[in-house]
């Protein structure tokens, strides 16, 4: 018994190990399937590593900064005479720095650029019209230079520093947003994000001093020959370079701070470094998952990640099919890409891992292979998005607009589609509507985006329905003729196939017409390749167009067809009526040829169905007994059959009877009023649209 324990023991001890797997660089064969609750990310060195230098970095650039502005806060504040200097730096900085707490980069940036290039130049005519001194005599005296008399080279001076001074700015500010980007990805708890932020803001201000000092020393070295040569020079004493000194620093220091507080106001009014596309988020994040778990360039389908820790966490897979983040924590502190879905998005990711979003707006998105099993999706917009492999199965979309939706090979099994807009989606045979819950779907858009059209109409759809209407089945093989289809060679091709191979199973499903071209439908085995069935079908056919050419009589002994059934085969010139019915001389047989009607026994039926549907009470007899007759022969058993050969016998008998389609035409806003809330509507009104359409074409002709 003691082996058991063991193993027992080792199981769990490995099971325990398992719930960590931070710093690992995986590979394809160290996947699991299931990586459910563990955590990802970096180690704690790795991420102590990456605040060293993000800490270093803004030090540095502090550094720079400090110096810069000291050294010009000192230029003034020795009033040694350089006001255009003063007034060029301070203007633009203090009107960039303002800039930046309410609008972008680019922005604030241009805002500097043309308060710079404003005040330069209204210095320039000030002083050139003597409204304004810009260089003190005193000072040109002391320069001993006589032909500054405008000031012109000094004023040029005094545009280097300027630029110098905002370019050392934008440099600590942006170098601060991305270290307040870089905390927020590295650490989500507050301690560990305030004892960061309080490390970096130490190393800031010691950064400021130290270059702010530095700044000031150099400045009063390459001003004391200027300031010997001054007027009074009894007026700068040792207090007053101390005064100085002192306030340049402070002016130094207190910038440094306003531009760290606008760092985190940019960031807060961006949510870096959760918006995309973002520089400081995507810088953050490489940062962030240095050394961290890494699945770069794997193929993920079908892993799941329920309740794993994600954070800083290299997850730029090559493949994401069907992959589950439910529950997911730390996604948006992973490093990610849009190779295979939108994963950079954030409303995506919320998507993902919360299974429904207080977003709406999921337009023009890619979101193949999506996992949103059981996902809360109502009246959600996925106007033009890319859903082909998604697994929606369980997911509610009721209201959900699907329009031009891509939604090739998506799984919606026991999914509830009730309300949702179908305008021009794609779905294929893979396409999975097993045991969905519809009542109705809408089939437009209108102008305004609101769904319409609704479909069925009056009714709800009944158990199943949807799927049949809307699964496409896989072993269907279309095969396309360009001049008309010999239904007789047709017939002979599929009844020869079938004795020679009764394994292909195969059976008519339907046909169309296409432009200039026929479509036959022709349902076989799932085991059997569609492009088999394709090959074998025309072959065939076209052999047996030209043995019944020649040798009908062969054809018949071939088939083993008695002489009695090959004159009523000859007689099957079939022409189509409808998509479910033949016409075959007076005669109308299904598809499958189980049940036939004698066309004019019919046509009387809808005849008087349609003289008595201005009053429903008297139309409603002759429905039953029409629907109950074609039951029993075996002619149309679904409602939608049915309605489908009514629609085509009253397009039939208004094409033969001019009396009976004007009175159709007349008459139809009492019939359609009368029919209101029955299957029978709709009939009608696609078949007066029809009968108008035709009208209108021969009016042209």
């Amino acid at each position: 018994m003691r082996k058991p324990k063991k193993a027992q023991s080792q199981k769990s001890s490995r099971q325990q190990s398992m719930k960590s797997m931070k710093g690992v660089n995986l590979q394809q064969s160290d996947l699991d399937m299931q990586f459910d609750a563990i955590a990802f990310g970096q180690r704690g060195l790795s991420q102590l590593g990456v605040l060293f230098f993000a800490i270093f970095f803004v030090f540095l650039s502090a550094r720079l900064a400090g110096q810069v502005i000291g050294s010009i806060g000192g230029l003034i504040m020795l009033d040694v005479g350089y006001y255009s200097i003063g007034i060029c730096v301070a203007v633009p900085l203090l009107i960039w720095t303002a800039s930046i707490f309410f609008s972008d980069f680019i922005r604030s940036f241009a805002i500097a650029c043309l308060t710079l290039i404003g005040i330069f130049t209204l210095l320039f005519f000030l002083d050139y019209f003597g409204i304004f001194e810009v260089v003190p005599d005193r000072l040109l005296v002391a320069l001993d230079d006589e032909n500054m008399s405008y000031a012109d080279h000094f004023l040029f001076e005094s545009l280097l520093p300027s630029i110098l001074g905002l370019i050392v700015a934008i440099v600590y500010f942006q170098s601060s947003r991305l270290f307040i980007a870089t905390i927020n990805v590295l650490f989500i708890e507050r301690r560990k994000v305030f004892a960061s932020s309080f490390a970096a803001i130490v190393a800031v201000l010691l950064a400021f001093l130290m270059g702010g000092l530095n700044g000031f020393s150099v400045i009063v070295e390459q001003l004391r020959p200027v300031i010997e040569n001054l007027e009074g020079l009894e007026y700068l004493t040792s207090s007053q370079v101390q005064t100085s000194r002192m306030s340049a620093l402070l002016i130094s220091t207190v910038y440094g701070v306003v531009l760290w507080a606008g760092a985190w106001r940019a960031n807060q009014r961006r949510h870096v470094p959760w918006e995309h596309p973002d520089l400081f988020r995507n810088l953050a994040l490489i940062l962030g998952s240095w050394r961290g778990t890494s699945f770069h360039k794997l193929d993920l389908s079908g892993v799941s990640f329920r309740k794993a820790n994600l954070a800083n966490t290299d997850l730029r897979a090559q493949k994401l099919y069907r992959t589950c983040f439910q529950e997911a924590t730390g996604l948006e502190r992973a490093r990610v890409d849009s190779r295979y879905l939108d994963l950079e998005v954030p409303k995506v990711q919320t998507l993902l891992t919360h299974g429904t979003s207080q977003e709406i707006d999921y337009n023009r998105l890619n979101l193949r292979g999506a996992y949103l099993q059981g996902a809360d999706l109502r009246r959600m917009f996925f106007i033009d998005t890319d859903l082909s492999g998604a697994d929606l199965s369980d997911a509610d979309l009721r209201g959900a607009i699907l329009a031009r939706t891509q939604a090739i090979g998506a799984d919606f099994s026991n999914a509830n589609l009730t309300g949702i807009c179908i305008q021009d989606w794609s779905v294929n045979s893979e396409t999975d509507f097993s045991n969905v819950l519809c009542d109705y779907v809408y089939r437009e858009l209108d102008e305004k985006g609101e769904p319409t059209d609704r479909y069925p109409a009056d009714r709800n759809f009944e158990p199943q329905e949807f799927e049949s209407l809307y699964q496409e089945i896989g072993n269907v093989a279309e095969l396309v003729f360009k001049e008309g289809v010999n239904w007789r060679a047709f017939s002979f091709s599929m009844q020869k196939l079938d004795l020679e191979d009764d394994g292909l199973g195969l059976e008519l499903k339907g046909f169309e017409r296409r432009g200039d071209r026929w479509v036959v439908r022709v349902t076989h085995n799932q085991h059997v390749p569609k492009q088999e069935v394709e090959s074998r079908l025309l072959a065939m056919y076209d052999d047996m167009k030209g043995l019944l050419a020649a040798k009908e009589d062969q054809i018949h002994q071939l088939l083993g067809i008695a002489s009695d059934q090959a004159e009523s085969i000859k007689e099957l010139s079939q022409k189509p009526f409808g998509n479910s019915f033949f016409i075959t001389g007076s005669t109308i047989t299904n598809l499958t040829g189980s049940g036939n009607i004698e066309y004019t026994e019919v046509a009387s039926q809808v005849r008087e169905i349609i003289t008595h549907g201005s009053d429903r009470q008297q139309a409603a007899p002759f429905v039953r007994q029409f629907v109950q007759q074609l039951k029993q022969q075996d002619v149309a058993v679904t409602g939608a059959t049915q309605l489908e050969l009514m629609e085509q016998l009253m397009i039939s008998e208004a094409e033969a009877d001019p009396s009976f389609r004007a009175y159709l035409l007349q008459e139809s806003p009492q019939i359609l009023q009368a029919m209101a809330g029955t299957p029978l509507t709709q009939v009608i009104e696609r078949a007066i649209a029809q009968l108008r359409q035709d009208q209108k074409s021969n009016f042209r002709v």
